[in-house]
């Protein structure tokens, strides 16, 4: 990650929060992100202050972002889950042109060494729906981007009036240049607000992804899939959001599940000798379910992208299969395809 990016010198950026006291002396600076909503380009930085995790916000004139750079201030401070340093922010409008006062943007962030006290889960990524006008962000509501949180670092951009990101495949609490892993980035996600709510369903072109069914009524009827290897797909729909199921997978170095039951929608994920944190969505009834399977990977869309989570499965080796349990009719749609990855 740099430290300073290329358009500041380090001695300008030292100076700037030395003046805003947006940082201490030994300021950590990260993960610069720039853009031109407004016929200028803006630049995010991640930082921190002595308490907590800051988003700066600078500006220049300079048409070729060379230069010039003039801080505005702290976009945003991070206080809700004792963060560090902010990771990779990023700043994008969801419903309209970013010139338009109403239009609503999508603050994006990673809390380096954030913990979620109910849960256990560090290094949570957030999103933050609300407006910006150049200088100042105004919250609307906040939200987590993933339940599970194996989907960090989450950078997003424009595809023409259409706003996608994709995000790092892992999670600094079990990863690291010391563990020997299978690294990945995620499916690409689109963000879009639907009835007041942010849904983060997987671009339209991850269906290009499928190769060939491999059932339609198995699941369903609460048999055992094989997969012919790991990479697959699964689509299902309940008759009534919220009825109970328990979707297992079988895997030779973990126990990994999908469940919704009284306590709301959670995924089971179990290694020997080590305690996981609790992935919850509390409360969640949920009704359509769309899973993404590959070495070393589980991503979940449920309800159109309206509760998303990711999770780096430990080791090299395949889910082998799957078998959906659930009450008698309680899943009239069931669809399992073979991916070509």
């Amino acid at each position: 990650m740099s430290a300073v990016p290329p358009a500041c010198s380090a001695s300008e950026l030292r100076s700037s929060c030395r003046t805003s006291r947006a940082a201490r002396a030994d300021a950590r600076f990260r993960d610069p992100y720039v853009w031109g909503p407004d016929g200028r380009w803006k630049m995010l930085l991640g930082s921190q202050s002595d308490e907590c995790g800051v988003i700066l916000l600078y500006e220049t004139q300079d048409p070729q972002a060379a230069g010039g750079w003039t801080y505005l201030g702290k976009l945003m401070v991070e206080t809700r889950h004792r963060t560090t340093a902010i990771e990779c922010p990023c700043l994008l409008p969801l419903d309209g042109e970013a010139t338009d006062p109403a239009t609503r943007w999508a603050l994006i962030y990673g809390l380096m060494n954030g913990t979620d006290e109910r849960t256990g889960r560090q290094n949570l990524t957030m999103v933050d729906v609300g407006w910006f006008d150049g200088r100042a962000f105004s919250r609307e509501f906040s939200r987590e981007l993933d339940f599970i949180t194996d989907n960090y670092a989450f950078q997003a951009f424009m595809d023409g009036a259409n706003p996608v990101g994709i995000g790092w495949l892992g999670n600094w609490a079990d990863t690291g240049p010391a563990v020997d892993f299978p690294s990945a980035m995620t499916l690409p996600r689109t963000l879009k607000l639907e009835g007041g709510q942010l849904l983060t369903p997987p671009i339209g072109a991850a269906e290009s992804l499928r190769s060939h069914i491999i059932d339609r009524t198995r699941l369903a009827a609460g048999e055992t899939v094989a997969f012919v290897n790991g990479a697959v797909e699964l689509l299902f729909e309940l008759r009534e959001a919220g009825l109970p199921f328990d979707l297992t997978f079988d895997h030779p170095g973990v126990t990994l599940g999908l469940v919704q039951d009284e306590t709301g929608l959670w995924l089971r994920y179990e290694r020997q000798g080590r305690i996981a944190p609790r992935y919850i969505v509390e409360g969640a009834q949920v009704c359509r379910v769309r899973i993404f399977l590959d070495y070393g990977s589980i991503e979940v869309f449920v309800d159109d992208g309206r509760i998303a989570g990711s999770k780096r499965i430990d080791g090299f080796e395949p889910v082998r299969s799957a078998r959906l349990s659930a009450a008698p009719d309680a899943v009239p749609h069931a669809t399992v395809w073979s991916l070509r990855l």
